[in-house]
């Protein structure tokens, strides 16, 4: 081989060699770049102190947590708890609380208000305290659970144990109980016709109008009718002759509202509408 062959096949090893240093480098630098966008993908998409807050922003939000998570109930409960049970008061302390087997069954619960304008209620970040009471419909008593917000956190601060007959919405609620258990009483407490209101599932419009009462069974929603979980914010004016009954479904995610009037004759639902 000639000095020049020597020369230049010594020059092309040199720049190969050169040319696979400098793709390891850029293999490696691209590898710890990959890594490291890698490494943030694995991040938690909140902070557990975001979670939080995010969970106490509205009562309806911790709620649905509070009722589906035991865990979380644990911690949303202040100890010693006071309890008053038909009069009698106590306290109750940690190692003794036993879960409300109500709430852990509850699939559906419902919010309660006396006009339109106080629907929505539910997402109001100005409330600080709420009454959710278990109504025992084929019973005759009332469990209330109070609820407050204090330091940005939504807490189980007492519970009361009353009978039905004492409680501020005994009317209505001993006229649903009627109503969730009797076909012919419901039948009859329906007017005739009643309004209906819902949203077209494929293309989101509203349709609306009114039924007539004999359909009734036709639209009829799920009606908890052992036990109601009733969410009452505290802004239900007792003279007042409506009620705006929403139910929620925790596992569906749908909505209905059921508007009934008190007449001379009774409770009766006048509206119906359906999300």
């Amino acid at each position: 081989m000639s000095l020049r062959s020597l020369i230049l096949h010594v020059l092309w090893v040199a720049c190969l060699l050169s040319c696979s240093e400098s793709r390891r480098g850029a293999s490696a630098e691209d590898a710890t770049k990959d890594f490291s966008m890698r490494k943030d993908s694995f991040r938690l998409p909140e902070e557990a102190s975001s979670y939080i807050e995010r969970n106490d922003v509205v009562f309806d939000d911790f709620f649905y947590n509070f009722v589906l998570d035991r865990e979380f109930r644990a911690e949303r409960i202040v100890f010693p708890l006071p309890v008053t049970r038909f009069g009698q008061m106590t306290t109750l302390k940690r190692k003794d609380w036993k879960d409300i087997a109500s709430l852990e069954d509850c699939t559906i619960y419902a919010m309660l208000f006396s006009s339109g304008a106080d629907v929505g209620a539910e997402k109001d970040t100005m409330i600080t305290d709420v009454e959710v009471d278990i109504v025992h419909l084929k019973g005759d008593s009332i469990q209330q659970l109070f609820f407050e917000r204090k330091d940005e956190r939504w807490q189980l601060s007492a519970m009361r144990t009353m009978r039905m007959m004492a409680h501020a919405n005994r009317s209505f609620f001993a006229f649903y109980s009627d109503f969730a258990n009797d076909t012919v009483f419901q039948q009859e407490h329906v007017k005739n016709p009643f309004y209906f209101k819902t949203e077209d599932e494929y293309s989101n419009e509203t349709i609306e109008g009114v039924v007539n009462a004999e359909a009734w069974a036709e639209y009829c929603p799920e009606l908890p009718n052992d036990v109601l979980v009733c969410i009452n914010y505290g802004k239900t004016i007792l003279a007042s002759s409506e009620r705006y009954f929403v139910l929620s479904n925790l596992s569906a995610g749908l909505s209905t509202t059921l508007r009934f009037r008190q007449t001379r004759a009774g409770w009766k639902l006048t509206h119906l509408e359906n999300y």
